[in-house]
């Protein structure tokens, strides 16, 4: 056979041909991988597409192009063209720099395209979300998770009420409402209410670590020895911080009822204890019946009825300056029906400051009527500035309230502390002129009273006008005379209310009282024997 010179040509491209559509002689471009950084992005924030394309298992390095497809048009971008990293994987790092409206979102759709050196082609799309800076500021939350050391005391019981000579038991419940654990140390104090705050006895409870959200409950024991109204404190120290708690509770006198007599023999006398350590808190073991008097039939305890209500009146805060004294008021309103009876003031405040409340206590305050007590600060020279809560208790046999005041301390000048002082005294006054006028209405015999307002009146006046010359030392002098008056009012305002008072007056007026006394009393007596002797030595020389 004979071919001719076309033959070898028509061969070639027919083999090519067979060759080119042999499956597994040829291989078209696989993208097998296109991923986005970020799903979501804000608006400026570069996101980076990556790109893995193969032919016939090997690597091509094609002319790659990438474009994007966007719901909102007019977008421009930092670039679309894909680069190549050490391991052959391609990448674009793509911005959308300007929205038409930069208020706006948009969804990112985006088209890979890997093109071998045929020109074929192979597509693979992903998307992503665009946020504008606006969804940004308002959708972001910061959230920072800090290690704190935070705890408080949760629950604090004890009897309100117990018999002398008694065990009691103090409950307490402290909370780590940290997120650590640490350890911590409970103690609890006990003392009375005096101008120094005497401590009777100090307890220390458990020394115990505690898981962050744990619990730890304890119990503390006290014998009280003297009878009155007691204070406790308890204090929970943990991890370089403190919580505290405060109360107060009444120790009844005991006494033994003999059977046939009517009025049960005076308790024994007060016994001060303190000291030891320990959770029992035992100063030392007496083993007495609890026996808690009950009214005797008829008596105005049992007879009492009606609505009880109690309201205070007294300043959000008062001023005083290192090495002075102030003065504040407290009115006890019973705006019920029913006589509240032993109506007693409990305060408490530390940081070098002595507190006196005149008068300590009222036996009986009548339905709808009032009583003025006054609370006498003093600040040693040496207390640091700030903010001292002065925190109290009215406490009466059917109820109690309680209430603060914010003491500042602070060095302001002589002339805004010595007019803070006047104007506290003259405010004093005029409710001590009010309660004076509504006694007057009922009949009432307020003659002394009305004496000592008039004498704290005289002395203020003249606080006044030495004030208005600058004579500060006499300023001081007749304020603290006034301070006087005004106690002696209080107490006998009380008086003049057929309120039976018990009175605790300052040391200093009992020691001069007393001092007098004891004067004259020596007076008299080196009189009559000064007179004796005289008389002996005259009959003497006549004999």
């Amino acid at each position: 056979m004979k071919f001719s010179g076309k033959m070898p040509l028509i061969f070639t491209a027919a083999l090519f041909i067979f060759l080119l559509l042999e499956p597994g002689s040829h291989a078209f471009p696989v993208i097998y991988n296109l991923s986005v950084e970020n799903p979501f992005a804000w608006f400026g924030q570069i996101n980076t597409i990556f790109l893995n394309c193969t032919d016939n298992n090997s690597t091509l390095a094609p002319n790659i192009s990438a474009y994007a497809d966007i719901f909102t048009p007019n977008a421009t971008f930092l670039n679309n063209t894909f680069l190549q990293d050490e391991n052959k994987t391609y990448y674009l790092p793509i911005q959308v720099l300007q929205f038409w409206n930069s208020n706006s979102s948009g969804l990112m759709n985006i088209t890979a395209h890997c093109t071998n050196e045929l020109g074929e082609t192979a597509n693979a799309s992903a998307m992503f979300v665009v946020l504008n800076q606006t969804f940004r500021e308002t959708r972001t939350v910061n959230v920072s998770i800090n290690a704190t050391d935070d705890g408080r005391i949760g629950y604090f019981n004890y009897p309100t009420e117990i018999t002398q000579y008694s065990r009691m038991n103090i409950i307490m419940e402290f909370i780590n409402t940290g997120s650590i654990t640490y350890s911590k140390k409970t103690r609890m104090e006990i003392g009375m209410y005096d101008a120094n705050f005497t401590i009777l006895a100090n307890r220390t409870g458990l020394t115990n670590t505690i898981m962050a959200g744990g619990r730890s409950v304890e119990t503390l024991r006290y014998t009280p020895m003297i009878y009155g109204y007691l204070w406790i404190h308890i204090i929970v120290s943990f991890n370089n911080k403190t919580a505290d708690a405060w109360g107060y509770f009444h120790v009844k006198p005991y006494y033994s009822v003999v059977p046939g007599d009517g009025t049960p023999p005076p308790p024994p006398p007060p016994v001060v204890g303190g000291g030891g350590g320990g959770s029992e808190g035992r100063i030392w073991t007496i083993q007495l019946p609890d026996i808690t008097p009950t009214p005797a039939p008829g008596s105005k305890k049992e007879a009492d009825s009606g609505v009880k209500e109690m309201t205070l009146t007294y300043p959000d805060k008062i001023f005083i300056t290192p090495g002075e004294s102030s003065v504040a008021y407290l009115i006890v309103n019973n705006k019920g029906t029913m006589p509240l009876r032993e109506v007693t003031v409990l305060p408490k405040m530390a940081g070098g400051i002595r507190i006196d409340v005149q008068p300590i206590m009222i036996d009986v305050l009548p339905g709808n009527s009032s009583a003025i007590y006054l609370i006498t600060l003093d600040a040693s020279s040496d207390v640091p500035s700030g903010i001292y809560p002065l925190d109290f208790i009215v406490s009466t046999d059917k109820i109690s309230q309680g209430g603060h005041i914010d003491v500042e301390v602070g060095r302001t000048s002589v002339d805004d502390t010595l007019e803070r002082t006047i104007n506290n005294y003259q405010y004093i006054i005029v409710q001590l002129e009010n309660e004076v006028d509504s006694l007057n209405i009922e009949g009432k015999d307020t003659t002394t009273v009305t004496l000592y307002i008039e004498q704290a009146k005289n002395t203020l006046t003249l606080a006044k006008k030495a004030y208005g010359a600058k004579d500060y030392e006499t300023t001081r002098d007749s304020l603290k005379k006034t301070r006087n008056h005004l106690v002696n009012a209080v107490i006998a305002l009380a008086l003049a209310k057929g309120e039976g008072v018990i009175v605790v007056m300052a040391p200093t007026i009992w020691l001069l009282i007393a001092l007098i006394m004891i004067i004259a009393i020596a007076a008299v007596a080196l009189y009559m024997h000064k007179r004796n002797e005289f008389k002996i030595n005259v009959r003497e020389e006549e004999e």
